[in-house]
């Protein structure tokens, strides 16, 4: 709502959808979009056109989902609990945990299925 000042992001795209996986794509290698911001930011101005986002992509050898890496300035003062609730109100963002076993990807991506949750 109120609290999000401003936002920058960092993206590590996967290369090819899955399954366009067969038809090719980067092995070994990383390679950075070609302009800042990335289409991500754009994209989340679409739904809050005031929203300060600036975001890079890099597109990295795998083909599971996208990686997010952000660091945020609030517009007011927040606790912890204040944060957590806002982060609760978004359909697209679900907290895990690594202590639980989320270390990777490839499990939170199974675990993001099993809950049902759509695929994009």
């Amino acid at each position: 709502a109120d609290l999000l000042g401003r936002a920058r992001g960092a993206l590590l795209r996967r290369a090819t959808d899955p399954w366009k996986s067969d038809l090719g794509g980067i092995m070994n290698t990383v390679v950075p979009e070609s302009r800042i911001p990335s289409h991500q930011a754009p994209d989340a101005r679409t739904v809050d056109p005031d929203l300060d986002v600036v975001t890079m992509a890099v597109k990295v050898p795998e083909t599971l989902g996208h990686v997010h890496l952000w660091t945020v300035r609030l517009a007011r003062g927040a606790d912890g609990d204040d944060v957590l609730r806002a982060l609760a109100g978004s359909t697209r963002i679900a907290r895990v945990r690594i202590g639980h076993g989320l270390r990777g990807i490839n499990v939170i991506k199974e675990l993001a299925l099993d809950l049902g949750r759509p695929r994009a």
